[in-house]
């Protein structure tokens, strides 16, 4: 399990509530969903988007503010990394990707927690700093629109901290490297 904290500062105030159909098509859009007592049994895609069609709740993401979400697995370079390099370029989509809360993925297929019948917890608002640390993640992304996506490894050696104190990587090639 590799686990990323997705984090947005957006260039404007907004107010989205979560879409499906605002999905970059690229994304490969909500697939199967999972429900939440033991990942084998799946729930049919429609009750998926029908229970994150219910569950979601507006959010205001206000300009200059930072937002961030929790993302389960897939969170290294080849699955979240490449995900948001390639397909979520767009300050919109990255507004209604994070408008849905955290996810158990967003490699491949987007399942957020809602869509499994999970209380919507909305994005944090708080400045990058070393409280992500205590969140047990091993990727941090960041999106602006001066930088684009960027990122740092959290190493889990007792100087992640420090990282925060200067600028994270550009995320910049389609594979998810740097």
């Amino acid at each position: 399990m590799i686990r990323a904290l997705i984090a947005y500062t957006p260039s404007k105030d907004m107010d989205v509530f979560f879409s499906p159909s605002n999905l970059p098509s690229a994304s490969g859009g909500m697939g199967t969903m999972f429900d939440n007592s033991n990942d084998r049994e799946c729930v049919k895609r429609d009750n998926g988007i029908n229970n994150a069609l219910n569950a979601r709740k507006e959010v205001h993401f206000g300009a200059g503010k930072t937002y961030s979400i929790l993302c389960d697995y897939d969170g290294g370079l080849l699955g979240v990394g490449r995900e948001l390099a390639l397909v979520f370029n767009t300050e919109e989509h990255i507004a209604n990707l994070l408008s849905a809360g955290n996810y158990k993925t967003i490699a491949a297929v987007l399942n957020p927690y809602i869509a499994r019948g999970d209380k919507f917890e909305p994005p944090k608002e708080k400045n990058l700093g070393a409280w992500v640390v205590n969140e047990d993640v091993d990727y941090v992304y960041h999106w602006t629109a001066e930088t684009g996506w960027v990122f740092t490894p959290l190493l889990k050696d007792g100087h992640d901290a420090e990282i925060f104190k200067h600028e994270l990587v550009p995320l910049k090639n389609v594979d998810g490297s740097y």
